[in-house]
């Protein structure tokens, strides 16, 4: 007769560790995501060493069914509750991906305080946490501009993780602003900046994140360093002996609305698309009645979108030879991820020459 073994499988349950991603409704918290979770099945890096998991916090779970299909776990929060957090990521944490981009605008500094106590009161004692470039340039005595709300909540790192293992990675808000351009690339596959062809902008790779395995490959803070040296939620041993604290800006070479335009062509083509993306100049005040558009908290009509794509930007023949018209949302042929952004004020104002 066959018995089961339940102390095995509580074992098992025991030793599994979550890589814990907050604000899963961002682009950034998706990306990261999704990234981490091929890094795991891949058994790439340092991570392979370890029974590790992915879990995002959200406000909605229902917009990320995508994630969950990928074997991800995710838990919807209220972020106004410390409380509530807690209660969600009452499981064995290795590092906690602190993501404050808020789905609510003017929220984020109550948000990321809440959710950087909750994790502070559960004992997590590794933290990543994604900032924004330039943050340490900017008024200390204002709350108001999103870069002074970002160095807020890296004083905060600071300060309740003194004892604690903790690294800051600086991103261009340009990472977040992408998330705009999504209705242009599923709608009209063009790509539309107020900036000559020839421009070079400087912006934050999804792969840059990788950066914790190349810089930090004595005591990796995402993966939780050697099998000797543990400090987290989960830890029965001593902590590592000494705690990583550091900043890194990231950023890569600097590429052209062309370069930007084909490096999305080949990724589509490399995901199995017939389709292209091209690039196309438009002015500012194009730009400005655009994303006054998109940004409409109501649903947006298909047959509307495209009707205001094509009257904004009076796509031209030379530039696509027959617009792709979308008919229903559920026939597109490719999807980018829809993350809630973080949204700056300065984005919707004419650049200064």
């Amino acid at each position: 007769m066959s018995t089961s073994n339940p102390t095995s499988a509580t074992t098992v349950s025991k030793k599994l560790e979550y890589i814990f991603i907050t604000h899963g409704d961002s682009y950034v918290g998706q990306a990261l995501a999704m990234h981490i979770a091929d890094q795991l099945d891949k058994n790439k890096g340092q991570l392979k060493t370890r029974h590790r998991a992915v879990l995002v916090l959200c406000q909605d779970k229902t917009k990320l069914k995508h994630l969950k299909k990928r074997g991800i776990k995710v838990k919807e929060v209220d972020y106004e509750s410390q409380h509530t957090i807690m209660e969600q990521i009452k499981v064995r944490i290795k590092t906690m991906i602190y993501n404050p981009f808020a789905v609510i605008p003017g929220r984020m500094i109550e948000y990321g305080k809440n959710v950087l106590e909750a994790a502070i009161r559960e004992n997590v004692k590794r933290i990543v946490m994604i900032s924004s470039y330039g943050a340490d340039t900017v008024d200390k005595s204002s709350t108001k501009t999103p870069l002074a709300q970002f160095n807020i909540l890296e004083a905060h790192v600071r300060y309740h993780y003194k004892y604690g293992s903790w690294v800051v990675y600086r991103i261009l808000f340009i990472q977040q602003y992408m998330y705009f351009w999504t209705q242009m690339f599923e709608n009209q596959n063009i790509l539309d900046m107020p900036i000559s062809e020839n421009d070079m902008l400087v912006t934050s790779m999804v792969w840059s994140y990788r950066e914790p395995q190349q810089h930090l490959e004595a005591f990796t803070i995402l993966s939780g360093g050697h099998d000797t040296a543990t400090s987290s939620s989960s830890d029965e041993s001593n902590q590592q002996p000494t705690a990583i604290k550091r900043v890194y800006e990231l950023t890569s070479e600097p590429l052209s609305l062309v370069m930007m335009a084909d490096a999305m062509s080949r990724a589509l083509r490399e995901a199995g698309s017939d389709f292209d993306v091209d690039a196309a100049v438009i002015s500012d005040e194009q730009l400005e009645s655009y994303l006054k558009f998109v940004f409409k908290p109501s649903l947006l009509n298909v047959n509307e979108l495209n009707n205001v794509l094509n009257d904004i930007f009076k796509i031209k023949d030379d530039i696509q030879n027959s617009p792709r018209v979308v008919d229903d949302f559920a026939n597109r042929p490719y999807s980018f991820l829809q993350g809630s952004p973080f949204i700056d004020d300065i984005l919707l104002k004419n650049r200064e020459h």
